[in-house]
């Protein structure tokens, strides 16, 4: 094992110990190409939002969350993160869409 793979090993471990992490696994129904799932684990912009989505999702439990398209502008995604109000409407939407898609028992 060369040296560089032993710190990568070494430098993974410690960071574990250190913070705290979770591993997200994501199913996909259908065929997906593994070089474009191998590309996003190298996205760092991607990494940032599954991050980011994760933090809402534990920091919100029990209400929704946004999910935004990789393809919007980071600054403009973060401002929309951090609108209360355009959050506020997203939670109400979200809520009526639920409350029509529910059956009585």
């Amino acid at each position: 094992m060369s040296k560089l793979n032993k710190y990568e090993d070494l430098k993974e471990e410690v960071e574990r110990a250190i913070k705290p992490f979770i591993r997200v696994k994501i199913y996909l129904k259908g065929e997906v190409e593994q070089e474009r799932l191998e590309n996003l684990l190298e996205n760092d912009y991607y990494l940032e939002r599954l991050e980011r989505l994760t933090h809402l999702f534990l920091e919100k439990e029990g209400s929704s969350f946004l999910i935004i398209p990789l393809d919007i502008p980071i600054e403009e995604a973060r401002r929309l993160e951090n609108d209360e109000k355009f959050l506020k409407k997203v939670e109400e939407l979200a809520r009526s869409a639920g409350e029509a898609n529910d059956s009585p028992d």
